[in-house]
């Protein structure tokens, strides 16, 4: 098949469509729709890592691929163990157990002067 234009150019064009798309979306409303989505809180802004345009539903579309950074919290017990999320609660009510025993146990006790 005869090339009737540089494939090179249509790539840039397509490139920089893509671009102007993601410089015109509304990155707020995005995080708000993907913390909504994921029940997480984005602290930073997205990042736009590339887009294509694509076919979707029998449509046009363009696909928007984005990087977002979460804050993840991971436990660990003092053995180095990782503490799923179930254990965490249990664990806080074992300490609140031995904090109260040691209170009782080992404090002295306050008296009226």
């Amino acid at each position: 098949m005869q090339s009737i234009i540089n494939s090179d150019l249509i790539k840039e064009l397509e490139k920089d469509l893509v671009e102007k798309l993601d410089q015109g979306l509304d990155k707020e409303t995005i995080k708000q729709v993907l913390e909504e989505q994921l029940h997480v809180v984005i602290k930073k802004d997205i990042e736009f890592l590339e887009g294509n345009i694509i076919v979707h539903d029998n449509k046009k579309a363009f696909k928007m691929t984005y990087e977002i950074k979460l804050p993840v919290e991971i436990i660990l017990d003092s053995d180095g163990n990782y503490m799923p999320p179930g254990k965490i609660e249990e664990v806080g009510s074992q300490v609140e157990k031995i904090a109260d025993e040691f209170i009782q146990n080992y404090l002295p006790e306050e008296t009226d002067a």
